[in-house]
């Protein structure tokens, strides 16, 4: 378990007068690093980058989420002595190295809690993580012969939580001032996340009379698989025994290849493997781990095969044939001189009626989703024929409705009037003639050269006489 104290030591002398310069820059109304955008941290403990103004770190304190580099550590990324600062991002601050530049945090070995924070959940191949070696100099910077891998955690592409913990076995074979490198593997990008993290380990501290736990604990026993899908595959096994007590499991899976890897841990005796492809081979066991980070023999080996997914055949849709009935009950609502109010009953149609099509004289005239139309091209004592047909999605088309013959009125006869002028001066009570009906002022007016004064559009000017 993770013990981190800040009674003793230098992160409490260093937070203290901190915590009153947050106040001040939170009231200038700078970043909050815990909202601003980016990718991601270790939040707990707190990175190097994380500790901000209380590490003296320059302007990276309003961005740790942005330490980012070329992925492929080690054989590639940051450089050495810039692994700190993710190539020397941030003027390279981050890679100032002596024994007691950093704030560390106070850290007993074995199993830990390293906890990351994305601010952006990108796709993730895995996170990994390394510790200075026994012997290393602590005071030059960090180079890839100063680290040694000690845990990997494998996502196979998938999009992690907003914040994931880790149990990371951290050496109890060394004591004192160490980094802690972990690198978080974006999978759609060519690029990692870097982050350390200065701890000061006491192994050696145990206390008077106090012998650190060596027993490991018993062998893993009775894995099995509780489902088996094409993307995912549940396992389960028996509990360890251990004199302390088990902290967890670390789950390992093998290729075709033969190749095992970790993939996950477990508090519990399961655990979902959720990163399988369809049609594949693969191999588990289960090995226990105790608080003091003692590991346990290999569990037995299970070969496990995912099926493919079923192919699912969607269903052949026939085609709609069949076309809307007859329009009928084709009707006028009112008939002018100058128009021809149309409407007639709604076609039925086994999937639903489109549209309705309009003809005059057997020609098309108009489409209209509706079951009524008002034909305003009309002349004046003139005799005309109308048939409608409806239409449907599939485009099929109705016979047609029974021909419906109207004739239109008379045209009035319309007073001695002038014609309506853009530009005229009118008086209450003047009538003029536009579009072949007679309009009266309402009110004295000049339209000042304003069509749209016109005694069809300007009903608050004008009213209708006659038409």
């Amino acid at each position: 378990m993770m013990k981190v104290s800040m009674k003793n030591s230098s992160i409490a002398k260093k937070v203290a007068p901190f915590v009153i310069t947050a106040g001040v820059i939170a009231g200038v109304g700078l970043i909050d690093t815990d909202k601003a955008l980016g990718h991601g941290y270790v939040s707990e403990p707190a990175s190097r980058a994380k500790l901000g103004a209380a590490n003296n770190v320059g302007s990276v304190q309003y961005e740790p989420q942005s330490l980012e580099a070329p992925k492929g550590f080690p054989l590639a990324g940051p450089a050495d002595g810039k692994i700190a600062s993710a190539g020397g991002m941030f003027g390279g601050i981050l890679d100032q190295q002596s024994s007691d530049r950093w704030i560390k945090h106070d850290m007993v070995g074995g199993v830990n809690d390293i906890t990351w924070y994305h601010t952006a959940q990108h796709r993730t191949t895995k996170w990994h993580y390394y510790i200075t070696k026994k012997g290393w100099n602590p005071n030059t910077p960090i180079k890839r012969s100063d680290l040694e891998l000690i845990g990997t955690f494998e996502n196979g592409g998938k999009q992690p939580e907003r914040s994931v913990t880790h149990k990371v076995n951290v050496p109890t074979d060394r004591s004192g001032y160490h980094v802690i490198l972990a690198v978080w593997d974006i999978d759609d990008t060519s690029n990692a996340f870097y982050q350390v993290i200065d701890v000061n380990l006491k192994n050696s501290e145990s206390g008077p009379g106090v012998q650190p736990d060596t027993e490991k604990p018993s062998t893993v026993t009775g894995l099995h698989t509780m489902s088996v899908e094409s993307s995912s595959v549940d396992l389960m096994w028996n509990a360890a025994t251990d004199n302390i007590g088990v902290d967890h499991y670390m789950i390992y899976r093998g290729d075709s290849v033969g190749i095992a890897k970790q993939i996950g841990t477990s508090s519990t005796t399961s655990f979902k493997d959720i990163t399988v492809e369809p049609g594949k081979i693969y191999t588990y066991y289960s090995v226990a781990v105790d608080r003091a980070g003692n590991t346990s023999g290999a569990s037995n080996i299970i070969v496990v095969s995912t099926p493919n997914p079923e192919v699912v055949i969607p269903p052949v849709e026939t085609p709609d044939t069949l076309k809307p009935s007859m329009v009928e009950g084709l009707h006028t609502m009112s008939v002018k001189h100058n128009s021809v109010n149309l409407m007639w009953n709604a076609a039925q149609d086994n999937v639903g009626v489109d549209h309705y099509v309009v003809y005059r004289e057997g020609v098309e005239l108009t489409q209209t989703k509706g079951t009524s139309f008002t034909d305003l091209t009309v002349q004046a004592s003139t005799t005309y024929n109308y048939h409608v047909r409806a239409v449907d999605a599939a485009g099929n088309i109705s016979d047609k409705s029974s021909l419906y013959t109207v004739t239109t009125l008379v045209k009035p006869v319309l007073p001695d009037v002038a014609a309506w002028n853009a530009t005229g001066l009118y008086i209450v009570g003047t009538k003029v003639e536009y579009k072949g009906n007679v309009y009266e002022a309402r009110v004295t007016f000049r339209s000042f050269g304003d069509t749209n004064w016109n005694p069809e559009s300007a009903l608050s000017l004008w009213k209708l006489v006659t038409n």
